[in-house]
């Protein structure tokens, strides 16, 4: 079944212009691929029927999302959880910092000092040189390792920590990710 946000999102691909393509993702998506072909405006459905995709998980559908990129300018999703738990990751894949980012880059300038800026997971490199770019960072720290890979909060809090004696005060975006990380970095302090 389509949801209301699916409808909505479609709306705005079609006020971006251009043939807008449709991926149905999960366990029994032809049914939902079916319903999405017959929606005005949608030029063509892609299906991805796979166990890996089941339960919407976020690393596996922000893979498959990846590695159909290159194929499109523009990447929308639906404005529910699991949109929003879907797309920093397809963006940080893709080596694009979230606008999360940029609010808590804002917050960290005024406080005052130099603003260091953590970048870790799997190919975290690509979104390191973007944050190197941003206006008012001094220094990136980036952390590559297989237990980064999937923003899994104890890993990610452990070298928070282990970073943490060096400042005196340590801000996340508040998305889904800084949300579980920060109060076990919380915790362990």
């Amino acid at each position: 079944h389509l949801s209301d946000q699916t409808a909505k999102t479609l709306t705005a691909a079609s006020k971006i212009g251009g043939d807008v393509h449709v991926l149905v993702a999960g366990a029994g998506a032809k049914t939902a691929a079916d319903q999405a072909a017959k929606l005005s405006g949608v030029s063509k459905v892609l299906v991805a029927e796979d166990a890996s995709l089941a339960n919407n998980l976020a690393e596996p559908l922000a893979a498959l999302i990846v590695s159909l990129a290159g194929n499109y300018d523009t990447i929308l999703a639906a404005a529910t959880s699991v949109g929003k738990n879907v797309l920093p990751r397809v963006a940080a894949l893709l080596g694009h910092l979230s606008d999360q980012t940029a609010k808590t880059l804002t917050a960290a300038s005024k406080i005052g000092g130099d603003v260091h800026v953590l970048v870790a997971g799997a190919g975290a490199k690509a979104a390191a040189d973007q944050a190197a770019k941003l206006s008012g960072v001094s220094k990136v720290l980036v952390a590559e390792d297989a237990s980064l890979a999937n923003n899994l909060a104890e890993p990610l809090a452990a070298l928070i920590v282990s970073l943490a004696g060096n400042y005196d005060t340590i801000l996340a975006a508040a998305t889904s990710v800084g949300k579980n990380v920060l109060p076990r970095v919380a915790a362990l302090l």
